[in-house]
């Protein structure tokens, strides 16, 4: 099983294109994974993503005010740290660009082949394969299949009554349509997840009125959003320990350090 550039996988829909190993997704368990396995030698997998380019949910969610919710030093892989990060909690087109220098980095271009969207995946047991299928009618097949579709690849749209008949702009924060101005507007969010609380008070910035439905109230803990100063981004670029030092920090302090009581 050698490796084939796009161009070629693209003209291959008849005959099934077979490698060892099939990752469905390019977000950053994709990427992740991709990295490990030239790590150990291992070239024979090909990297399946439904979108344009690399990033999964950094690529698709571009509404106002997107950024990580942790430290920017602990969202970056461990075996390659991002040492520039503008800020503490870094935007999101920032962080796609940090999955696109992996992507770079690591050389894993030749085994993405994008704008691929998977329907199916069948277990042969008699061949101990699995057979996958793809929009276009393309057929892929593989020994191990490793799914890294995260958590977010589709929106959840409300069955809300009248929806139907609202004429004005309906917009989904992971489908946000940036030719969209907020400016003189009234606006209704339904929900208070992770993107209402980034992007609510961006919008508020100009809107008429912004008006905000939520089933359950969120817990939001206030956090820093100043850019990191000069001398600190200078300090983390040429002195890898430092950086390294404060992403142990982060990770202290969110996966142990921090405890949580349910009430009640």
């Amino acid at each position: 099983m050698g490796v084939a550039n796009n161009a070629q996988l693209a003209g291959s829909v008849a005959m099934p294109i077979k490698r060892e190993i099939i990752i469905v997704g390019a977000g950053a368990g994709g990427l992740c994974t991709g990295a490990k396995l030239k790590f150990r030698g291992l070239t024979d997998f090909l990297i399946l993503e439904r979108s344009s380019g690399v990033g999964g949910v950094w690529r698709q969610n571009i509404y106002p005010g997107a950024r990580c919710d942790v430290p920017s030093h602990f969202y970056s892989f461990s075996f390659e740290l991002k040492r520039d990060w503008s800020a503490e909690y870094a935007p999101q087109n920032e962080i796609l660009e940090y999955f696109e220098y992996c992507q770079r980095k690591f050389e894993l271009s030749r085994h993405i082949l994008p704008n691929t969207n998977i329907v199916s995946a069948t277990w042969n047991a008699s061949t101990a394969a699995w057979t996958i299928l793809d929009q276009s009618g393309r057929v892929y097949e593989c020994r191990i299949l490793i799914l890294a579709t995260g958590l977010f690849t589709e929106p959840n749209i409300p069955s809300l009554k009248g929806l139907d008949r609202f004429r004005g702009p309906i917009i989904h924060s992971a489908r946000w349509d940036k030719e969209f101005d907020p400016k003189g507007r009234n606006i209704a969010v339904v929900g208070v997840g992770a993107s209402a609380i980034q992007f609510v008070p961006e919008i508020a910035r100009s809107a008429k009125s912004v008006l905000v439905f939520q089933r359950e109230p969120a817990w939001i803990i206030p956090k820093n959003e100043d850019p990191y100063s000069k001398t600190a981004i200078r300090i983390f670029k040429y002195i890898p320990f430092a950086a390294r030092l404060y992403r142990l920090k982060a990770w202290f302090d969110k996966e142990v350090g921090t405890i949580i009581r349910p009430s009640g």
